[in-house]
């Protein structure tokens, strides 16, 4: 029945409200199959999230599409042995992305992977760290999300990449004139750049 009957919630009685047929709403997502699957696959094989940051980003994308049907929908333990359980990776992005938006730097530990006397592959601090830096944008190229930053002030600094997945933020400044003294020579384009 398509015909308009005005209701007044509050002059409803109990048994009105009871009666009357409940209706339920579905919103069209703004993802096409394909753009959701894409998210969905890029995100399985990121090899520097842990299988909980996979598992959590995999219902959140899906929970924004309920019709979209999966054959093979990622689990946590999906190539868990390759995962970075210890990854820091999502929350070097909201802190990064914060740091960005508040114009502050920051103060960090770079990490390469190294044996370091150990048979097995393990992150090794890099010589010159704790450093400050300028976060100027973030991207992901080749596989890795990276931070572009300012590792000194501009002319004798350029934008530099670092991988997200190596970086330890050891702490946050507010500072104006840091901020300033290192901003890049100019604001890179992300296709340009990468």
């Amino acid at each position: 029945n398509d015909t308009f009957v005005p209701y007044d919630e509050a002059e409803a009685t109990l048994s009105e409200k009871a009666a009357r047929p409940m209706r339920y709403y579905y919103c069209e997502s703004v993802f096409s199959d394909a753009a959701l699957r894409t998210l969905l696959d890029a995100i399985a094989v990121n090899n520097y999230f842990s299988s909980g940051d996979i598992a959590a980003l995999t219902a959140k994308l899906l929970g924004l599409s309920p019709q979209f049907t999966m054959s093979n929908r990622p689990s946590p333990t999906d190539d868990a042995e390759i995962k970075d359980e210890d990854s820091m990776l999502l929350t070097n992005i909201e802190d990064f992305d914060r740091m960005i938006k508040n114009k502050q730097v920051a103060e960090i530990v770079y990490y390469n992977y190294g044996y370091n006397g150990s048979p097995r592959l393990e992150a090794v601090p890099r010589s010159g760290y704790p450093r400050i830096i300028r976060p100027v944008k973030m991207m992901w190229s080749n596989g890795f999300y990276y931070l572009v930053a300012m590792l000194g002030p501009s002319p004798q600094y350029a934008p530099s990449n670092l991988r997200m997945d190596r970086i330890q933020i050891c702490g946050t400044l507010d500072s104006p004139e840091l901020w300033k003294a290192y901003t890049p020579p100019k604001q890179p384009s992300s296709s340009v750049y990468r």
